[in-house]
């Protein structure tokens, strides 16, 4: 009969062991609705790892707001545990110590966050548990290897002979560009294009001091188009021209 009651069906055990379960299905690309994006979680991603805070809690919001617009609870737990997926992912992908970071487990991370559905509370509690201690936790760890890192971009600089993209370099050591500009900043005090530019200079006079090449040649060695490109780079940092330069020192 189509009303008849099945043990089980509604009661609150069974509804309690469908939000256990929820987690185990996060990772399903059959989840679909209006109010969850999957664009969000590369966003969300890509903000965790420049470390770009103020964008980070711009995609939370976002997403909290839209989850107002879901009248289903169970699918709002689906869209919620998906989103702390996210976020945990982007920093365990960052390299983070999540076992350091939340020593009590993350069960008790997604406990606490379950029981939340209203999405005011949502939003300050995942920027509370998620956000602020992961980034907190990848500024404390670019402290630690700013050093080894800076000799990996110095590495990558030489080995192109300057002619590489903050992108480039950034793509070529597995890291987000910013993370290379947060460490010269903290280490040089420089930007990527001016460490380049120094890097460029000071091989530049090496050759010329040091080598019987012309001027054209070491143009083309540091990979100018063409040797007045060289020139008015040279001239500007110095003041003289290379040749100038060759016959001073």
């Amino acid at each position: 009969m189509s009303g008849e009651y099945k043990a089980g069906e509604g009661t609150e055990e069974s509804r309690e062991a469908e939000r256990r379960d929820c987690r185990f299905f996060l990772s399903s690309t059959t989840v679909r609705g209006n109010v969850y994006s999957q664009a969000c979680e590369k966003e969300m991603h890509n903000s965790i790892k420049a470390m770009d805070k103020d964008q980070c809690y711009k995609l939370i919001d976002e997403f909290c707001q839209e989850l107002r617009g879901e009248a289903s609870n169970d699918k709002a737990m689906v869209y919620i545990l998906r989103m702390v997926n996210a976020v945990l992912l982007a920093g365990i992908d960052t390299k983070i110590d999540i076992d350091k970071l939340y020593p009590n487990g993350l069960k008790r991370v997604y406990d606490e966050i379950i029981e939340i559905i209203e999405p005011g509370r949502v939003r300050r509690k995942l920027k509370a548990m998620l956000i602020d201690p992961i980034l907190a936790a990848r500024s404390e760890l670019l402290a630690d290897n700013s050093y080894s890192m800076l000799q990996e971009i110095e590495m990558q600089i030489r080995e192109s002979k300057g002619n590489i993209t903050l992108s480039e370099c950034a793509g070529a050591l597995g890291v987000h560009p910013t993370y290379v500009w947060k460490v010269l900043k903290m280490e040089k005090g420089k930007s990527f294009m001016d460490y380049v530019e120094e890097y460029k200079l000071e091989e530049a006079i090496r050759l010329l001091l040091q080598t019987d090449l012309t001027v054209a040649e070491i143009a083309v060695r540091l990979n100018y188009t063409n040797a007045q490109n060289f020139i008015r780079f040279f001239s500007k940092s110095t003041g003289v021209t290379p040749g100038k330069f060759r016959k001073l020192y």
